[in-house]
């Protein structure tokens, strides 16, 4: 009689924890963390260093999010994570699975089911936004430099003339090695544009940063859908010296009735992340009404291209 009874209360005891396993499996191995972000602004949620795999992730509410923007962690993993705000943004506080986090910009998950988190932000009224960004040393080059690139978005409903990009490197006591600035534009509303340039290096680079500067505006129409590509190709190629090169091409169309002058054709290659590579453009100049010429040029080659982005820049 013993017996029976303990073998009843061991089906009675499985069949009741049976329902716990459906929502949370005990031992499953791995659950799923996801970023995402909400608002009108832009910012960059990663964890902590010491957390493998790295989550990395740009994120905007009127954006698609780009980047490392989800990872598996095993149950009962605490994961650290941290939102920066770009330029332009602020934190307003963490949503989702992270809402117990309030405003603080760093805040800790503990993954026992799978998580979702929103980092929400607000635009501040800069003009441009920074979606993406990249540096890389160069040491062969005379003199040795560091090479930056960024890919800016305007957000607002207006023409963006010229946004300012300003880049700093830091060594590791924070103070500032070296400074450089670019220029990205015409940018019409909701889009974006890439540019690249040089700093000098110092050899002790510790960390860099990327900052808007003076933003300028037009109601000149940019005329962009005089020109248009109709075709377009690229292919990297690590053996041409000195450390390899992307090739790209573009047929360029005049769909008016008057000769383009001057049509600026806009590249920019990406990781398998979303995450901007390197940046390059060229001209093609004095195209006849209704007849197509094409334009070439190489980019950088970092070894990790996944996808390209080929824009027309301005026309004239």
């Amino acid at each position: 009689m013993r017996t029976y009874i303990a073998v009843v209360g061991l089906i009675a005891l499985s069949a009741c924890g049976g329902g716990d396993d459906v929502t949370n499996p005990p031992g499953s191995g791995q659950f799923t963390l996801t970023a995402t972000g909400s608002g009108s602004g832009s910012g960059r949620v990663a964890t902590s260093a010491d957390i493998q795999p790295a989550l990395d992730c740009t994120v905007a509410g009127n954006a698609q999010a780009s980047g490392a923007c989800t990872a598996q962690y095993p149950e009962g993993t605490v994961v650290g994570l941290t939102i920066a705000p770009d330029a332009g943004s602020s934190f307003d506080g963490w949503g989702g699975d992270a809402a117990s986090c309030s405003t603080a910009p760093s805040c800790s998950i503990t993954m026992s089911q799978n998580r979702n988190v929103v980092a929400q932000l607000s635009g501040t009224g800069s003009a441009v936004q920074i979606t993406s960004s990249a540096y890389y040393i160069r040491p062969a080059s005379d003199p040795e430099s560091v090479v930056w690139v960024v890919e800016v978005r305007n957000p607002t409903d207006r023409v963006v003339e010229s946004a300012r990009i300003d880049f700093t490197t830091r060594d590791a006591s924070g103070a500032v090695l070296a400074s450089d600035f670019t220029s990205a534009g015409p940018i019409p509303p909701g889009e974006t544009r890439a540019a690249q340039s040089y700093a000098e290096s110092r050899g002790n680079e510790a960390s860099v940063d990327f900052r808007i500067g003076e933003v300028t505006f037009t109601s000149a129409d940019l005329n962009l859908a005089a020109a248009q590509i109709v075709s377009s190709d690229w292919q990297a190629d690590p053996s041409l010296p000195p450390g390899g090169a992307v090739f790209w091409s573009a047929e360029v169309l005049n769909t008016t009735g008057n000769q383009l002058e001057s049509v600026r054709i806009d590249f920019a290659t990406y990781d398998s992340n979303g995450r901007i590579v390197a940046a390059d453009f060229a001209f093609v100049d004095g195209i006849p009404p209704g007849e197509s010429f094409p334009a070439e040029s190489f980019a950088a080659y970092r070894g990790t291209e996944a996808t390209v982005k080929f824009q027309v820049g301005s026309v004239e």
